[in-house]
């Protein structure tokens, strides 16, 4: 016979959460010291980002032909 009576009772219970895994800190500290190298040599000046991205946000698009008539207006009275 199982520990638990019914399904139901499996239900009520709690599940336990897992701890996040952590990076190792040796590993950890390099990343953050690599980064803090890259970030000082973009502060300076001595690297210069591209303006484009892998979208071109700030092109127009032309609207596309409307299959609807526009709505006359009554004459006024």
């Amino acid at each position: 016979m199982s520990r638990l009576a019914s399904l139901d009772e499996a239900a009520e219970m709690p599940k336990r959460q897992k701890p996040p895994k952590r990076s190792a800190p040796p590993i950890a500290a390099k990343a953050r010291k690599l980064r803090n190298r890259w970030l000082e040599q973009i502060s300076s000046g001595s690297y210069v980002l591209e303006a484009r991205g892998r979208y071109d946000v700030s092109r127009q698009l032309e609207a596309p032909p409307s299959p609807l008539k526009p709505t006359p207006l009554l004459k006024a009275a």
